[in-house]
């Protein structure tokens, strides 16, 4: 192609996406989908170490009689003893996390040059809930991938406790503003991985049955990515 062949294409290419443009089809080109893999979490009762009735101790006159109950042996559910409403309690959470890798869905000419992120949509679904109480509430959080990095992480939310016996549920994430900004902040620095994080407050009274069950549950992210 001769050079004055060349500067007619490319004049004509400079027509066509100035017409794209005023039309706002531009903008569409620039904008990749992106949405994390369902991250499921479980609260598994079975995995608290702990079943049947806690014994009753009363600790009304005495605090330091709580130091004599111990926390069972678990990976899943941490936990301390202390005086709650006259008797000994143990008070304590299941924590997890599961990380998130975006780098293969941003394209590489990407690569660096985001503009912007806008949370398209959250969602969660329940895929089992087999307690024999009211779940507990499960509050999500947004942090680095790295060892202990939920105490650095971001709340998203929290999904409400279920009543014993409810179904499969598919829900919209009630997603709290400062989670929100972390999030897309992870997202645009999208070539470093991080977490969600699940957390769930559990606490055991002596004298009260531990509950048992299962509840499983999964939830999904969804982003539009504007890239220059």
């Amino acid at each position: 192609m001769k050079p004055f062949d060349r500067l007619m294409v490319v004049g004509r290419l400079v027509a066509i996406l100035s017409a794209l443009s005023a039309c706002g089809l531009v903008e569409d080109l620039r904008t990749v989908t992106v949405s994390t893999d369902w991250e499921e979490f479980e609260v598994d009762a079975s995995s608290f170490g702990l079943s049947g009735t806690l014994p009753r101790v009363d600790c009304t006159s005495d605090q330091t009689l709580c130091d004599q109950v111990t926390c069972p042996a678990s990976e899943d559910y941490t936990c301390a003893a202390k005086c709650l409403a006259g008797a000994c309690a143990l008070d304590g959470a299941v924590e997890k996390g599961e990380p998130v890798d975006l780098s293969g869905q941003i394209p590489d000419s990407a690569s660096s040059v985001l503009e912007s992120v806008e949370l398209d949509s959250i969602i969660y679904n329940v895929m089992k809930n087999t307690f024999n109480t009211a779940t507990p509430e499960v509050e999500l959080l947004v942090g680095p991938d790295e060892t202990g990095g939920i105490a650095k992480a971001t709340r998203l939310g929290v999904l409400p406790s279920l009543p014993v016996g409810s179904g499969e549920v598919n829900e919209a994430f009630p997603l709290e503003a400062a989670g929100s900004q972390a999030l897309r902040g992870f997202v645009l620095n999208y070539k470093t991985p991080f977490r969600i994080y699940a957390k769930s407050a559990l606490t055991f009274v002596g004298g009260q049955p531990v509950p048992a069950g299962l509840l499983k549950l999964r939830v999904k992210a969804k982003f539009r990515v504007r890239v220059f």
